[in-house]
């Protein structure tokens, strides 16, 4: 999927572009930050990176100079600004373990105004503000999914304290059957 991703920015394909990003939104729009977390970590920007910086960085600052045109301001990012911000957002990326992804859904949210007004500047203070706003969100619907996968443990029959009368290669079959259910409702 990200090959797909790299590609299509590389050539400039906007629409697909779109229409691979559709696999991390609702139907109604929003983030499926779930989605977004289900993205393998060989295809993480720190990964990404590791292999190309280059390539990863090109792809970054095109997009973001893409998101730059649905903006009317006169103080708006300008190519060096860009290409320095496309370096922060790789730096920081092991932080939270961003995919590019993350950071094409987030421009897709800030071009729409969904992320929050932007009037008469856009700076690199103020683009990370708003990255932050995204990044929150992807933490608390994780940490919201991981609470919700917490209480449905505690609510299967068979537990840690059960399966300690297991040997420890049952108690680790026990533990994947869980996993598999787990994610099979997810």
């Amino acid at each position: 999927m990200t090959g797909c991703l790299l590609n299509a920015t590389e050539r400039g394909d906007q629409q697909l572009v779109k229409k691979l990003l559709k696999t991390y939104l609702w139907q109604d729009g929003a983030t499926n930050y779930l989605q977004l977390a289900s993205v393998p970590s060989s295809e993480r920007i720190t990964v990404l990176a590791k292999e190309n910086r280059k390539e990863v960085h090109q792809v970054i600052s095109a997009q973001i100079e893409y998101c730059m045109k649905f903006f009317n301001l006169p103080n708006g990012l300008n190519l060096e600004q860009i290409f320095l911000l496309a370096d922060t957002i790789i730096d920081d990326a092991e932080s939270d373990n961003l995919a590019l992804q993350d950071v094409f859904i987030f421009l897709q949210k800030l071009s729409q105004g969904k992320i929050g007004k932007v009037y008469n500047k856009l700076d690199i203070p103020t683009f990370m503000e708003l990255f932050e706003i995204h990044r929150q969100e992807r933490h608390e619907e994780i940490m919201r999914f991981r609470e919700e996968e917490h209480s449905q443990h505690k609510a299967l029959p068979i537990n840690d304290r059960l399966a300690d009368m297991f040997p420890d290669d049952e108690k680790q079959k026990t533990r994947n059957a869980f996993k598999d259910y787990l994610m099979g409702k997810v």
